[in-house]
C-alpha cells in the first residue's frame, strides 16, 4: 500500500509540472492531500497493528 501511494505521488507530482490549468492543478493538489492522508492512516493503522500483535504475543493476554 505504502509503494501504491508513494508511486501515486510521484505521478501526480510529475503531472503538476506539466498541468496547464487551474483546474488541473486543484485537482491534482487535492489528490495528493489525499493520497498523503492515506498514507498517515495506513502508517497509524500499522504502527496499531504492531503493538496489538506485540502485546498479545506476550503471552499475558493468550488464552490457550
Amino acid at each position: 500500500m505504502h509503494s501504491l501511494v508513494n508511486d501515486s505521488l510521484t505521478k501526480i507530482n510529475a503531472l503538476m509540472k506539466t498541468a496547464k490549468g487551474k483546474r488541473e492543478i486543484v485537482l491534482l493538489t487535492q489528490t495528493a492531500n489525499n493520497l498523503l492522508k492515506l498514507q498517515t492512516k495506513l502508517e497509524q493503522l500499522s504502527r496499531f497493528i504492531e503493538k496489538t500483535l506485540l502485546e498479545n504475543s506476550s503471552g499475558g493476554n493468550f488464552r490457550g
